[in-house]
């Protein structure tokens, strides 16, 4: 999957004929410190905001900065069309484990994602399945609140762009948010994501709207699932109704 290309039809493809992914090298040996944290930093910014080419069969890249006194970074970029969270644990678990131990080959999943995909899909219980799905969301569509009225950038760049926001709770902060959604009986997932709610409600005017939450169960379809690289990604829409709740 780290090879996948998807055509112009939108259709995915695996070359098994494809060759190894390049290794872009570069090297900072000789450079003077603040140089080459100035460098890693705008590498990371720069690797952050690229997008792989998909149609080539670019949906995974891998750089690696060669450093002073002997150190070097790695640089990972994959697609989520081809590898979701769990799958890039996968990838960077492999990585590791073959840097501490490089003569212990370790043989591939006896199924790959596409097998998977097969049997997800497979039969007349899939075919069932889908069409009562169909049917399940026909009679809701109605109901569906629209999407969150995001106000555009004052001056959006042409090309799109990803940026981090980031921020740490002391542990007696998140000892605290947990014991809380204990005290509401949910996970401290669905605290957060009701919180963010709140928040965008706030920010947009909007009482009622939906959002789009991604999860990444996989189906036990085939053997070694969990050794699987692949895109298991299932969208929830949840819609949201904060007029009807008398408090945060």
């Amino acid at each position: 999957m780290l090879r996948l290309r998807v055509d112009a039809e939108g259709c995915q493809h695996l070359d098994p004929t494809a060759g190894p992914l390049p290794l872009d090298i570069e090297d900072m040996r000789q450079l003077p410190a603040e140089a080459v944290e100035a460098r890693l930093l705008a590498k990371r910014r720069s690797w952050s905001h690229r997008r792989l080419d998909l149609g080539r069969g670019e949906a995974a890249a891998f750089g690696l900065s060669l450093l002073p006194d002997g150190a070097c970074r790695l640089h990972v970029d994959t697609d989520m069309i081809a590898v979701d969270p769990n799958s890039f644990r996968i990838v960077i678990e492999d990585l590791a484990r073959l840097y501490e131990h490089p003569g212990w080959p370790q043989a591939p999943a006896s199924h790959g994602f596409f097998d998977w995909l097969d049997q997800a899909g497979a039969g007349s219980e899939g075919a069932k399945r889908r069409e009562r799905d169909r049917v399940w969301w026909r009679a809701r569509l109605a109901d569906v609140p629209p999407a969150p009225d995001l106000p555009a950038a004052a001056h959006a760049s042409a090309e799109p762009a990803s940026e981090r926001l980031a921020a740490r709770l002391s542990p007696d902060e998140r000892h605290a948010l947990e014991r809380r959604a204990r005290d509401l009986r949910v996970t401290p997932s669905v605290l957060a994501l009701g919180l963010f709610a709140a928040a965008l409600g706030r920010a947009t005017g909007q009482a009622r709207f939906r959002l789009n939450v991604p999860s990444f169960w996989r189906a036990p379809l085939v053997p070694e699932v969990e050794r699987i690289v692949g895109e298991f990604s299932n969208v929830l829409i949840l819609g949201v109704d904060l007029a009807a709740a008398a408090t945060l």
